[in-house]
This record gives structure tokens, C-alpha cells and sequence, in this order.
């Protein structure tokens, strides 16, 4: 099954640098945005900055959401998600013996605007 005639791109953030933002929530759709029984399945969020390489993006705890059948996913953000300065994609993965379907790609910016307190 094909998912990537249906992905959007979601904008989330902007975020600055050395933020943490609450976890993120994602629906796992078919093509007419029906949500897709998650019973058995994996999660993966996969993260990649836009211009650059930077290690270990996505290292967060990925985990599909109670009840299975809502096909809902869970990501939660790492400091390492916002350590650079940087636009980035996003995008949640599940996969169950080799079935596998995307979300949509969330783009955000992370900007250096002041020094983390904490």
C-alpha cells in the first residue's frame, strides 16, 4: 500500500535551541485519512536536518498509543532534537513484519536566539 500520495507537510515549532517541547502525537493514516490499526506494531520516528548532517536526531522514545486501533504514536523529544541551530523533517514510522506506512513530514526550525537557562 503506496503512502506517500496522501503525505502532508506539517509545520510545528519554531522552537529555540535547547528547547524540549511537549511529546508529539501522530495519527498513522490510510489514503482517506482513516486511521490504521496499530495492533503489533513498531514505532520509529526518523528525523534529518534539511542542509546538514547532525548525529543523533530521532533517539527519543517512539511508541504506539493505547488503544492500538486509534492509530495513534507517540514521540519524546530529546535535548539532542535541539542542540543546533537548524531546519528540520520528521517523520514517524511503524512497521510490523515488514508492513510498514508512514506519517506526514513535520518541518520545524530550531533558532539560536538566547543561551538555556538550565
Amino acid at each position: 500500500m503506496a503512502t506517500t500520495d496522501h503525505v502532508k507537510v506539517q509545520r510545528i515549532g519554531p522552537y529555540t535551541k535547547g528547547e524540549i517541547p511537549r511529546p508529539l502525537d501522530i495519527t498513522i493514516t490510510d489514503e482517506n485519512d482513516v486511521a490504521i490499526d496499530l495492533t503489533g506494531f513498531t514505532a520509529d520516528m526518523v528525523i534529518e536536518a534539511v542542509d546538514q548532517t547532525i548525529a543523533g536526531l530521532g533517539a527519543g522514545t517512539s511508541t504506539v498509543q493505547s488503544p492500538e486501533t486509534a492509530g495513534v504514536t507517540r514521540y519524546v523529544w530529546l535535548a539532542a532534537d535541539f542542540t543546533t541551530a537548524a531546519q528540520y523533517r520528521a517523520q514517524m514510522w511503524v512497521n510490523k513484519a515488514g508492513t510498514r506506512y508512514a506519517s506526514d513530514v513535520f518541518e520545524y526550525v530550531v533558532e539560536d536566539l538566547t543561551e538555556n537557562p538550565f
